[in-house]
């Protein structure tokens, strides 16, 4: 067998054996994946119509501004309600919504712990990212549920996040709060 002398000509062989070679594994071997199988599908919201917001879809419950800001003066010493921030450490201390603490959802060793308890307490646990496509709150809300044992009927996402909480001028704390 000749081998092309030019580094792609050598590229391009060795990419179609391996392709041949895995599509072979997949048809032959009982435990390799299932070439068509959706391995990622789409969950259907129950709280809009699946593509209707241009948000990213999750099937928790969803909370605006409006009741978030209803909940403010109970976020302080209470366990009532918990709002939870999942943005990084530099985003939560540049602003973050009076009272929330917060769980940077990639660091949840750190961040969890300290308020697990109050989660498992509290009637309304929200949480929110920066809002829009940032999808930091739902893998944190499912994390919380899945991972730590938090009641999924009282997980609530902001999906409006911090850019709609600025957008509408809404108190905005700075710092480390607890």
């Amino acid at each position: 067998m000749n081998l092309p002398s030019s580094t792609s000509g050598q590229t391009a062989a060795f990419t179609a054996v391996v392709l041949v070679l895995a599509l072979l594994n997949s048809l032959l071997n009982p435990s390799a994946l299932d070439l068509s199988t959706d391995y990622f599908p789409t969950i259907a919201s129950e709280n809009s119509e699946e593509g209707a917001t241009g948000l990213p879809q999750h099937d928790f419950n969803v909370i605006d501004a409006d009741s978030i800001m209803e909940f403010l003066p109970e976020l302080k010493g209470s366990n009532f309600a918990v709002l939870i921030d999942a943005r990084s450490t530099a985003h939560y201390t540049q602003g973050h919504i009076p009272g929330s603490y917060q769980i940077d959802r990639y660091h949840l060793d750190e961040f969890v712990p300290p308020v697990l308890d109050a989660m498992k307490e509290a009637g309304y646990v929200m949480v929110y990212c920066a809002g829009g496509e940032c999808e930091d709150s739902i893998f944190l809300a499912t994390d919380l549920v899945y991972q730590w044992g938090v009641d999924k009927d009282v997980l609530y996402i902001f999906e409006g996040g911090m850019n709609e909480w600025k957008d509408l001028g809404l108190p905005i704390a700075t710092g480390v709060e607890r």
